[in-house]
């Protein structure tokens, strides 16, 4: 299960806004092959459609996120809160 823990909205170095999530989630069986143990926190950046979907009481819920995969580059296409 992966766990909305925070959300967050900033402006880059060059002025650019940019929009956060933080995650919470188990570490896999293949986490622990490597090493990891317990949970992970992962920050994914979001399109401001996706970000603007999200209110500040949807931290500490349960999330289900949407990827599409480009070559080596994956982006967050889709996302709901349960």
């Amino acid at each position: 299960m992966t766990k909305l823990v925070g959300i967050s909205s900033f402006t880059s170095k060059k002025g650019n806004p940019c929009y956060t999530i933080t995650t919470l989630a188990d570490c896999t069986e293949r986490d622990n092959e490597v090493g990891r143990y317990g949970q992970k926190a992962e920050t994914l950046f979001v399109d401001k459609v996706l970000y603007e979907k999200l209110k500040p009481q949807d931290c500490g819920k349960q999330i289900i996120i949407d990827y599409e995969v480009t070559g080596t580059y994956a982006r967050v296409i889709g996302l709901s809160v349960k």
